[in-house]
């Protein structure tokens, strides 16, 4: 809510284009069940199962746990509208009375990434995991450190590879920025395994 008149909101909406063999069409605005008027609908993570196009949001939109949460729609793959089916909130387990934002949702594994300041953080956003999927979810993790700090973390997203990934933070890093005022981009790499190697045969004497 607005504290004066002189005060702005941002709104943010989704759009979508499409690829076409001449380049891309225009933005198309989602349908009005998605951006509800008055609130914002922001953050889409893409995720593609056998027959399904499945959209994640966060929303401030009623009939949310509060602040911001964590919504999914899914649409056919099948088909070249872009209709989905009406939003559903992903339940008590991802989203709470603070603010849940920038989901990302890794397919392979089945993990959902997102952030949060109402579940147990180190300081401000944390990045938080859960395994399930659309509205069935597994306890949340804390990623903890380093990809945590005392201050602000998000837009966790992973490369295609699993190589690593990238983040946005507003930390203190290496003398370089002392404050916390502006948000850096920083990459993380996972550490690469290498799987243990045995080898069986049999050593001969040439002479004997």
């Amino acid at each position: 809510k607005k504290k004066n008149k002189n005060e702005q909101i941002a709104i943010c909406e989704i759009f979508v284009i499409k690829k076409q063999d001449d380049g891309w069409s225009s933005p198309i605005r989602l349908r009005d069940y998605i951006n509800l008027k008055g609130f914002t609908t922001t953050h889409p993570c893409i995720v593609h199962t056998e027959d399904k196009e499945i959209l994640y949001f966060s929303s401030n939109r009623d009939g949310g746990k509060g602040g911001m949460d964590i919504w999914y729609c899914a649409r056919d793959l099948k088909s070249n509208d872009i209709d989905f089916t009406f939003p559903k909130n992903l339940g008590s387990t991802i989203n709470t009375k603070g603010d849940e934002i920038t989901p990302f949702y890794d397919n392979e594994n089945g993990v959902l990434f997102f952030s949060s300041n109402g579940h147990l953080s180190l300081g401000g956003f944390d990045v938080v995991s859960s395994t399930g999927s659309l509205t069935n979810w597994e306890r949340t993790d804390n990623l903890g450190l380093p990809f945590n700090s005392e201050v602000d973390d998000y837009y966790y997203v992973q490369k295609k590879n699993k190589s690593g990934g990238f983040l946005v933070s507003n930390r203190r890093f290496d003398g370089e920025k002392t404050s916390t005022t502006n948000e850096d981009i920083f990459e993380f790499f996972n550490p690469v395994v290498v799987p243990d190697i045995f080898a069986r045969g049999s050593i001969f004497d040439n002479k004997s």
